[in-house]
């Protein structure tokens, strides 16, 4: 019987880490995000709201040149890189900083600050 419960736990904490090694750090970014500071301004380069899902899948309004449109698609966050795959095709990546509730992205000299939001979907789509 002990062998069968130590062969359990081995079993379980090996799917954990499988788990965790499958899907990356994401889950730490999950929820719903609010544009806090854009440099060098919000025309030029923001993410005005995200909503990053458990799922893998988000949906974003970007702010790029001073066009701004609403996106969905798929994503992956490890380490220091956020991946974003739009579904209309592309891949954006950005060079992430996450503290507490703070997410900060930066595509070469233009960065957006988020934070994490408590108003669920209004904010995120």
């Amino acid at each position: 019987m002990k062998s069968s419960g130590i062969r359990t736990a081995a079993l379980i904490a090996i799917s954990a880490v499988g788990t965790l090694l499958a899907t990356g750090c994401g889950g730490a970014i999950v929820g719903y995000w609010r544009l806090h500071d854009a440099k060098p301004n919000r025309q030029v380069f923001s993410l005005d709201h995200a909503n990053f899902r458990s799922d893998g899948t988000f949906a974003v309004t970007t702010t790029i040149e001073g066009m701004t449109q609403r996106e969905s698609g798929t994503y992956k966050f490890i380490g220091y890189k956020l991946k974003l795959h739009p579904e209309g095709g592309g891949q954006r990546a950005y060079t992430s900083k996450l503290r507490g509730g703070r997410l900060e992205l930066r595509d070469g000299d233009n960065v957006v600050v988020l934070k994490k939001s408590t108003k669920g979907k209004k904010d995120g789509g």
